[in-house]
């Protein structure tokens, strides 16, 4: 249940929220009076809920809650119990790509019902349970529940010898410890009296045993019955555990030593570490760890100047100079691959259509923008497609007790581009009474701008009370007429018109102001600066023939040593917009009619080709991500044929931060790229710079990583590039679906990512559509390199959602209250952004919308539905924007794209949207029946 979201939950339904619990990080599960259990063999009501019919609860460590339901059937209708019921809650939906969760009710189909089934248990009044942690050595115990009599708790943790384990008497020289010994500890136990009434008790023991111990737990009443009792083997928590893992681009190993229990904590505990050959009595390399401050520590070691190979890793941890234990580890030293440190995809050019950064006294321009800095750390002017935007300076305003520093009353910063117009970088500082501002900034050839603030007392001296910092911006009134906060919550975003009267609102970490052609995206990333008291910090004002943007980054911070936070903007759009590219491919992969493949018209098979996902060149299984040329020529002539017979060319499905543990260099890389670790993973080591096959690799699954870290996008797109150089020898041309993007917050360190991208896409298939799916993830910063902005997914499910208790909503207002017009000009309207968008069509195609079984089973989804397609067609031919996945009707695509195709397109055609200033449209209402 997504802690986040507000009950969603049809009438006859039971409710369900999750609260804090006193400020705890737990959450209480509760129910209300309200719902209802049906006999599911009819669908008439069997009983009604009350709160009271519920026993909800978690067990400790565990993620799930366990609900219990109590039923009167005496006070049942009918003669007959059934055995089995429908329990009228909710079931979920889970949009594709999305780890977050939506709820939904159906009232009309038995799939919206869980199943209840009834058995005769005879249960207790008292319930005992137990929870074993094993990082820290404690068994956790509880009694609940309510007994007429005192009660005795019994409960122990019982260490077994090897014989204990296995009656068959082997030898257990291999048991000896390190110590020289073998020994079991003795049982740790306690017993506890508990008054009669209501029972509800805990109780802890702490085993820092290695061997395996039975946990036992026992509740008996006064006359002796055993009323409740529990019984599992425990792991045995070594005095000494240890992992080894790999820094391989910084020639690192790293050990984390874990002790049993915290209470071994100390300064006088000692870990040596000792990295050996197999067959080598001294140490290649040894060094220690010098005090635990808590169950763990760990060390970086230097291991560039010992051999490859194999080595065993020996830890011996003692106490006050007493042994407590020793643990042995496998590690292998690995050779640098063939793909670390290689620049491929690194712009060190400016890409086409994107222009060279050019200086010019103080002014910075690039294609379609350019940037102003007079006598200001921020941009004093913005011309945008040869249009002022801006009817002042942009500033940032630091009030302290001495005054107001304001960033636009400076020296005209420095500014350097560099001999390739790749980047230009800014820098600057502001002095007031006690505090200096330092910028330093870069802008690049798309536009974007990253510029970093550092607050810090003059010379040193501090520390200094800030009352308030404050960004404003004042766009041109005609400019300020729209608003996009990239909201993926369709029923908080405040995207749209901005009112004339001004607004105060709640902000995001992207912010677009602008009209349907040009505008500015800012990225304000001030969360390090203090404290905000407000709760609606973005504000617009207006003014004599302009509109203020005002940001309450902090409203008091106590400045003792320097702070540095950041601002991010790009000039939107970002790069020409490139119709023809985009008219040249169709958007729901038909086959492409011969004469138009003729005419060079393709048709892109997204979904299909993933390249992550092949184990080789025909099967599509799990696969690995080290591409030998030998697989790449194979998966290229896979898609040959696809290609030359039916015009279809393939889009391999990319998700950056998604990796196949079966690679051998995750085995290696995972910790440097913020990867998971899985048991036994060191078992699958290699020297990757040697290794070119899959023989030995860990069980398949997949895995996140932080695709920002270097030696992962140089591992990714080294794999890419003879991918896509497989594709070009062949001649076929190929594209890039990017899927599920997992990242937020400053768009900076994921921009190498998408410019990386780019260049090995253009490099070997210079006509290959870049697609992302974003879905609400409008961050030009990043996507403005695409061709193709997927949008628009996100709304079914939230749609579907909200009404489930609204049933004065339906399907059909869907659009006019999701995407009203002044929405709809704000965040989907042509070239806006500079890459194509496109918007899927879920609002009509989304099988929940059919009107009945029937009708589904039949083909005819109902005239609602066709009431729903013309609404949202018209709705995107009125804004310029084609739907994904050109498919009409129900069981059956008519190739719209096709059709136009074969009629032709004018590219000296204007486009004139209703809103058009000249006046050459008008909007006409109309009735929604």
């Amino acid at each position: 249940i997504n802690k986040r979201d507000d009950n969603v939950w049809a009438d006859d339904c039971v409710e369900v929220r999750l609260t804090p619990d006193n400020g705890k990080t737990n959450y209480v599960l509760a129910l209300s009076a309200s719902g209802a259990v049906y006999d599911a063999r009819n669908g008439d009501t069997a009983f009604n809920l009350t709160a009271g019919d519920w026993v909800v609860f978690q067990e400790a460590g565990e993620q799930f809650w366990t609900v219990q339901m109590q039923v009167n059937l005496a006070a049942l209708s009918g003669n007959t119990t059934p055995k089995e019921w429908g329990l009228n809650v909710a079931r979920t939906v889970r949009q594709q790509g999305y780890m977050r969760r939506q709820w939904s009710h159906d009232a009309q189909s038995l799939a919206g019902y869980s199943r209840l089934t009834l058995s005769a248990v005879e249960r207790s009044p008292v319930t005992a349970t137990m929870d074993w942690l094993p990082s820290t050595g404690t068994l956790s115990v509880a009694v609940q529940g309510v007994s007429d009599t005192p009660l005795t708790v019994s409960y122990a943790a019982t260490p077994l010898g090897y014989l204990n384990l296995f009656s068959e008497g082997e030898d257990i020289t291999n048991m000896v410890r390190a110590t020289g010994r073998y020994e079991v500890p003795p049982p740790i136990q306690s017993e506890q009296r508990i008054p009669a009434g209501e029972v509800n008790w805990q109780g802890k023991l702490s085993y820092v045993g290695e061997p395996v111990a039975l946990a036992t737990l026992t509740v008996k009443d006064d006359a002796g019955k055993v009323l409740s009792s529990r019984a599992f083997f425990i792991s045995g928590s070594k005095i000494v555990s240890s992992r080894i893992f790999n820094l391989p681009s910084r020639r690192e190993m790293v050990a984390q030593v874990f002790l049993a229990s915290e209470s071994l904590a100390g300064d006088d505990v000692v870990a040596d570490i000792a990295i050996m050959k197999p067959d080598e009595e001294q140490p290649a390399l040894a060094t220690t760890i010098n005090g635990f401050r808590g169950i763990m520590e760990e060390k970086a070691i230097d291991v560039s100047d010992i051999a490859i190979g194999e080595y065993n890793v020996r830890i011996s941890l003692t106490k006050q100079g007493e042994l407590l234990g020793t643990v042995n580890n496998q590690w292998f030293k690995s050779g640098d691959p063939p793909w670390l440190g290689n620049d491929i995809g690194i712009v060190t050019e400016v890409p086409k259509p994107w222009t060279p950064v050019k200086k010019r006294g103080n002014r910075l321009s690039v294609w379609g923008r350019e940037h102003i800095f007079t006598r200001s750390l921020l941009p004093t002017s913005m011309r945008v497609l040869d249009e002022e935007i801006l009817a002042g300076p942009m500033r940032l305003l630091i009030t302290t007790a001495a005054g107001t520093l304001d960033t636009a009353v400076v020296r005209t910063p420095v500014i350097k581009v560099d001999k390739t117009g790749v980047r230009a970088t800014i820098s600057g500082k502001a002095v007031g009474k006690g505090l200096v501002v330092e910028v330093k900034g870069v802008l690049e050839f798309d536009g974007y701008t990253d510029l970093k603030f550092t607050l810090k007392p003059v010379d040193g001296k501090g520390p200094v009370a800030i009352e308030r910092i404050v960004f404003e911006a004042p766009f041109k009134q005609q400019y300020a007429e729209l608003y996009d906060d990239s909201n993926y919550n369709l029923f908080s975003t405040h995207s749209g018109r901005i009112p004339a009267e001004g607004m105060a609102i709640t902000c995001t970490d992207t912010v677009r102001v602008g009209d349907a052609h040009r505008g500015v995206q800012f990225f304000p990333f001030f969360g390090s600066i203090g404290k905000r008291t407000t709760d609606t910090p973005l504000t617009f004002t207006p003014e004599a023939g302009a509109m203020r943007l005002r940001y309450v980054i902090s409203e008091g911070v106590t400045l003792d040593s320097p702070l540095t936070t950041s601002l991010g903007l790009i000039g939107t759009p970002t790069k020409p917009f490139d119709a023809k590219r985009i008219r040249l491919t169709g958007h729901a992969g038909p086959n492409v009619p011969a004469d138009l493949k003729e005419k060079g018209y393709a048709s892109a098979a997204y979904w299909s080709a993933g390249w992550s996902t092949f184990k080789g060149g025909t099967g599509q299984e799990d696969g690995y991500y080290h591409f030998t040329p030998e697989w790449c020529a194979g998966l290229a002539k896979n898609r040959k044929a696809t290609w030359e017979k039916e015009g279809k060319y393939a889009t391999l499905y990319v998700v950056p931060g998604m990796i196949t543990a079966q690679t051998p260099e995750y085995a290696l890389f995972y910790k440097e790229w913020d990867g998971q670790y899985f048991e036994g993973l060191e078992k699958y080591l290699r020297d990757v710079s040697q290794y070119r096959g899959a023989e030995v690799r860990p069980a398949g699954r997949w895995t996140a990583v932080d695709y920002t870290k270097r030696s992962y996008q140089d591992f990714y797109f080294y794999s890419l590039d003879r991918v896509l150089a497989a594709f070009a020898a062949e001649g076929v041309r190929v594209g890039i679906y990017v899927d599920c993007t997992f990242h937020d917050g400053d768009p900076a360190p994921y921009r190498q990512w998408m410019q990386r991208l780019y260049q090995v896409v253009r490099k070997h298939s210079p006509d290959g559509l870049i697609i992302i799916h974003m879905s609400g993830d409008r961050r030009m910063a990043i996507w403005g390199l695409a061709d193709i902005l997927v949008e628009g997914e996100q709304y079914s499910a939230n749609w579907a959602a909200y009404i489930a208790n609204k049933p004065e909503l339906t399907f059909n207002d869907c659009h006019p209250t999701v995407l009203p017009l002044d929405r709809m000009r704000a965040t989907y309207t042509g070239p806006m952004w500079g890459p194509h968008q496109v918007f899927l069509s879920q609002f009509w195609t989304d099988t929940r919308q059919q009107e009945d079984d029937k009708r589904q089973e039949t083909g005819d989804p109902g005239p609602t539905y066709y009431l729903r397609m013309r609404y949202s067609t018209g709705l995107m031919l009125a804004h310029d924007t084609p739907f994904w996945g050109e498919f009409y009707g129900t069981g059956a695509k008519e190739d719209v794209w096709v059709q136009r195709a074969r009629w032709g397109y004018d590219d000296t055609v204007e486009f004139i949207p209703y809103w058009d200033a000249r006046k050459l449209l008008e909007v006409e209402g109309a009735a929604r029946d």
